[in-house]
């Protein structure tokens, strides 16, 4: 039987197999086979220096785990010379049970040609390999296989990654490391912000409550400028932790309907008091066509607003600061906000500007003794932009002013807002507040000071609260009283707000819990998170300020029960006359009032923004009318309080705009439904 060599050989000389060649043939044939032998010798030949060259160890075995070859890398890596291994099994160079893994490797191979599938052409793991020293390092180890003169043969490349492996031990190792430095920096920051925060809240809440007392203009000035001080450390303090949470990835957004008109408006009544102090005009404008109520963090973008105005201010003398508030629909349901800060200050140089987002940059001396703050505002409100999607940038040049822009994709929505009963920005300690929103309040607090404050200051709201010095009281008090709301401090002694806070949980039953705000002075986001994950509802950060506890108290859901089942906002005996009772002219009369009220509801927050009261006042008294015909026995009073806070420049008519476009959303929806 000659082997396909020789056969081939044997062809070109037009021989069969068995027929006896003449001497010249005979010898030509010798010469062929010779040659082609030399050639196959000299292409082996070379074939096993390259092999033997190569940095990666090459190992052939067949399906009984037997080895047949071992090139020199091989050699090198596992001690052994390759007469030591020919012939042996594999199990010499790699240990259970990662011999035991190579073996079913191969078997999966093999299945997959039996089948005549092509699914996996190799394989290839990390395991341990064993030196002829017996020292086990990391493989990177990949077969084949491979069919030789009908005989299944595995051919497997093993590279040594032990210099791998040690980087990324050393990377893992760093990054830990850095995660626990990270973890400890957190936790010094909750301690230290939880040590400033108690006495800070005495003073904040101490000075807000002086102010609501008679005072001599001297006593006056002396108390705000305590206030300011207190507010302005307060502030730093607040930055200081959001840019830490921020870098610690540790900060999230909290995505829900908001009206941006209504947010911007708030900032600007806010800070006005800031701009006439310098005598500088504040505006704000609103593009006619764009959405009014948006989906995303609307406290956060209100947090980038508030650094860009208020930088504005701080750095104009003279002139005006103006919010300009535009965009465009990216798509039917993202609208692309733009908004644009723009002031008559003093402007910045172009070498300014590669700082001009970086921490605790302020400028050069002088500017940073001149101009208070540490320096983070704009840092927080880039990190900010970014997080939800969008970019900020500045125009500026010295001595002629600045103008930041930030835009930011955002999903427009036109379902209305809640319209639970609203007291963020009613008049701070309005002792009337306890009969609108009759409460059984406890104070859960150990430190003196604070409790008094807190007691204080619920005490201008009207309300009459128990104090408890600890959880172990205030599971006490619920033994012979009932409460709505448990104003919670999460760290007192014996136990501390959160085991409180489960106990209640478990001891009384769903129809008699009360609402558990917890009051704390750390307020890392993580910190949060767990407490909200414990029972509690809601949660308020030290130094507790009136407009804070109002916010708070407002969100308790009897009240927003009681807010949704308040008297039908529309005469409807009214509503009938005028329309005879058809529901056709009804449903043609809501969208002329529809239609007309929109309109004059965002000239009406465009004047209020602007500080334009007469405008104000000219549109309020429109849809006062407006109401009045239609029978809408809710708004009309609302307007009317709003024309006469307009003629009488009342610095809370934003306020109370921002409380009548609540109540016209209750409105629509009551006219929809019938």
């Amino acid at each position: 039987m000659l082997n396909p060599l020789l056969k081939a050989q044997l062809a070109q000389f037009n021989l069969a197999e068995g027929q006896a060649p003449d001497d010249d043939t005979w010898r030509a044939l010798l010469a062929q086979i010779s040659q082609t032998y030399g050639q196959r010798a000299a292409e082996q030949d070379r074939l096993q220096a390259v092999l033997d060259n190569v940095a990666d160890a090459i190992i052939t075995f067949d399906e009984h785990g037997r080895i047949e070859w071992f090139n020199r890398a091989a050699e090198q890596m596992f001690g052994y010379s390759a007469a030591e291994v020919i012939g042996a099994h594999l199990e010499l160079l790699l240990p259970d049970p990662h011999r035991y893994r190579i073996e079913q490797d191969a078997l999966a191979l093999q299945t997959d040609k039996q089948d005549n599938r092509a699914d996996i052409v190799s394989i290839r793991n990390e395991i341990a390999g064993q030196r002829k020293d017996g020292t086990l390092f990391p493989l990177d180890f990949t077969i084949s296989q491979m069919m030789v003169q009908g005989e299944r043969q595995f051919i497997a490349i093993a590279r040594d990654i032990t210099i791998r492996k040690e980087a990324e031990m050393a990377i893992l190792a760093a990054k830990e490391a850095a995660e626990a430095a990270n973890q400890a920096k957190s936790q010094f920051l909750a301690n230290t912000s939880h040590e400033i925060r108690t006495p800070l809240n005495a003073i904040v809440g101490l000075t807000s409550l002086l102010l609501d007392t008679e005072l001599t203009p001297d006593q006056q000035t002396f108390v705000e400028i305590a206030r300011r001080s207190s507010s302005t450390l307060l502030t730093i303090l607040n930055d200081i932790l959001d840019l830490s949470r921020i870098e610690a990835h540790q900060l999230s957004l909290e995505p829900r309907p908001y009206h941006l008109a209504t947010n911007i408006n708030e900032v600007l009544t806010l800070l006005r008091p800031n701009a006439a102090e310098k005598e500088l005009q504040l505006t704000a404008t609103f593009a006619p066509d764009m959405p009014q109520v948006f989906i995303g963090d609307g406290d956060r973008l209100r947090q980038v607003v508030v650094n860009l105005v208020s930088n504005a201010i701080k750095f104009t003398h003279a002139g005006l600061v103006a919010v300009q508030v535009d965009g465009r629909y990216l798509d039917p349901a993202t609208y692309e906000i733009h908004l644009a800060v723009q002031d008559t200050g003093i402007g910045l140089p172009p070498d300014y500007r590669e700082w001009l987002f970086q921490p605790f940059h302020r400028g050069h001396a002088g500017r940073s003794r001149r101009y208070s703050g540490a320096g983070l505002g704009l840092t927080i409100s880039q990190r900010l932009v970014e997080l939800m999607g969008g970019r900020i940038w500045a125009e500026s040049e010295a001595g002629k002013g600045s103008t930041f822009h930030v835009s930011i994709p955002s999903p427009v929505t036109e379902q209305p807002l809640p319209t639970a009963l609203t007291l963020e920005r009613v008049r701070p300690f309005d002792p009337d507040m306890a009969r609108q929103l009759p409460l059984r309040i406890l104070v859960a607090e150990d430190n003196a000071t604070n409790q008094k404050v807190m007691v204080w200051m619920l005490e201008h709201l009207g309300y009459r609260p128990d104090v408890a010095a600890n959880g172990l009281e205030v599971l006490a008090a619920l033994q012979t009283h009932t409460y709505d709301v448990i104003l919670m401090d999460l760290h007192m002694p014996e136990m501390d707000g959160r085991q409180a806070t489960q106990s209640i949980r478990a001891m009384l039953p769903a129809t008699a819990q009360p609402w558990i705000i917890a009051v704390t002075a750390d307020v890392l986001h993580e910190s949060r998170q767990d407490y909200l994950a414990d029972g509690l509802n809601d949660f308020l950060s030290k130094p507790l300020q009136a407009e804070m506890l109002i916010t708070a108290l407002c969100r308790y859901p009897v009240v927003r029960a009681r807010s949704a089942a308040q008297t039908w906002p529309i005469n409807r005996v009214m509503l009938n006359q005028i329309t005879g009772g058809d529901s056709g002219r009804l449903l043609e009369l809501m969208h002329i009032f529809q239609n007309e009220s929109d309109q004059l509801l965002a000239r009406l927050q465009t004047a209020v923004a602007a500080d334009d009261l007469e405008t104000a006042r000219q549109m309020a008294h429109t849809l006062k009318g407006s109401c009045a015909t239609m029978g809408i026995v809710s708004l009309e009073p609302l307007f009317r309080e709003i024309e006469t806070m307009a003629r009488n420049r009342d610095q809370y008519i934003a306020a109370k705009v921002t409380q009548a476009i609540a109540e016209y959303d209750r409105v629509l929806l009551a006219l929809r439904n019938g």
